[in-house]
């Protein structure tokens, strides 16, 4: 289910889709266009799992489909940034060997 919300708000974290921001705590969370991209299509589908290849070729594109060590790479990035401006919370949930979902 994709929703259009313009501000998905869980747990102290604000992502504003229409003003391309991302708050946390009241802490403006600068991520490079990828970081963006990555958690735009997590929280839109928040609570789903997102596989791999459906996070890799909404992002980067589907001749990026079996990109792993880039969304790896990426996502570890992302998980970074919030958990140092969020006092370690964690967003993002891994599936083992299948993909991510944003769990908050």
């Amino acid at each position: 289910t994709v929703t259009s919300e313009p501000r998905i708000e869980a747990d102290g974290l604000i992502v504003d889709l229409a003003a391309h921001r991302v708050l946390l705590d009241d802490q403006e969370i600068r991520l490079t266009p990828i970081e963006y991209s990555l958690l735009r299509a997590l929280v839109i589908n928040r609570g789903l799992l997102m596989t791999h290849r459906a996070l890799l070729t909404t992002v980067w594109g589907p001749e990026y489909a079996d990109a792993m060590p880039l969304l790896r790479t990426h996502i570890a990035n992302l998980r970074a940034k919030l958990a140092a401006g969020g006092g370690g919370k964690n967003f993002i949930r891994t599936d083992a060997g299948i993909g991510y979902r944003f769990d908050g």
